[in-house]
């Protein structure tokens, strides 16, 4: 396969209909997208973003690319034909589309991960920057900004508990009961400026309503909460904290935050927690676990190269 293409690619193909019927079609491939056109091309019928591709399968002289966008519940079929090299072409620049994208994506989330890390330590150029407090300093028995019962991993056993969790000031303790005061030393801390990403974490413990953190050094912890609600409601908190954490950071107030809050939720993610954390497979999974589907994809027709 080339290690570059042209900024947009054009096939002529044949596109069956899930009635049964079929007809002529231009398929336009970019970083921008697959888009389904009239035959020539003055007119745009489907569009697809890169990020809703989840496989495809490539027949000798068709293929069978799979979508699944946020308000799907199950993955989509387009079927495409015509010789066997214009389909090798198309799947071809189909799959290099989707890894440059899912390269140029992992790339901003490490550069947006390396930032937060130069400020928190105090590298950051920004006028405005408060200090982080001290885990000691703070006081996790008064007002939580959160609290709760999430099920929690023994680093050596790894037998799963359930314990209590406090989510006070860009930190989170663990305790054992739910009887928090001044005299009750939490049982363990994390630390949520070092967190580059709050997500889904049923992939990795496989048990429903998981939440996973990830460090931007590549480590992960996991916590498994009550029910869906609860799920939602931490990774919320979580989030909040976090982009708190950035606010402080970059000396950021409250008037310039509401400035750029659609920005930021842009940012974040603009969909509905739901729709984040447990619709279609493009919303819900990292650049690298879609890189993967891409890169699986690639193995299991590379037979048929």
């Amino acid at each position: 396969m080339a290690s570059s293409f042209a900024a947009t690619e054009k096939f002529r193909v044949t596109m069956q209909d899930n009635d049964g019927s079929s007809q002529r079609v231009t398929v336009q491939l970019s970083l921008d997208g697959l888009k389904i056109m009239n035959q020539d091309g003055s007119r745009t019928m489907r569009s697809y973003n890169l990020r809703n591709v989840a496989r495809w399968d490539l027949m000798d002289t068709s293929t069978v690319i799979w979508t699944k966008a946020d308000v799907d519940l199950e993955e989509r079929p387009l079927t495409l034909s015509s010789d066997s090299t214009t389909v090798r072409n198309v799947v071809d620049t189909l799959a290099m589309c989707c890894m440059q994208l899912a390269e140029i994506i992992q790339e901003k989330d490490r550069a947006a991960a390396s930032n937060l890390e130069e400020l928190a330590s105090g590298n950051g150029k920004t006028k405005n920057a408060q200090k982080l407090p001290s885990v000691d300093s703070v006081e996790y028995w008064r007002s939580p900004d959160k609290a709760g019962w999430l099920g929690s991993q023994a680093e050596v056993l790894k037998v799963w508990r359930r314990r209590w969790f406090v989510l006070k000031q860009g930190y989170l303790f663990r305790f054992l009961s739910a009887d928090v005061s001044e005299s009750v030393k939490p049982r363990g801390v994390v630390d949520l400026s070092k967190v580059q990403d709050v997500r889904d974490g049923r992939a990795v413990t496989g048990k429903a309503n998981t939440v996973q953190l990830k460090t931007a050094s590549g480590g992960s912890v996991c916590y498994v909460c009550e029910s869906e609600t609860e799920m939602v409601e931490w990774i919320s908190a979580l989030e909040g904290a976090i982009a708190k954490i950035v606010k402080q950071l970059a000396g950021v107030d409250d008037s310039e935050a509401g400035q750029g809050s659609s920005s930021r939720k842009e940012r974040h993610g603009s969909s509905s927690s739901k729709e984040r954390h447990g619709g279609g497979s493009s919303s819900s999974s990292s650049a690298a676990e879609w890189a993967k589907q891409v890169e699986r994809s690639l193995s299991q027709n590379a037979g048929g190269r």
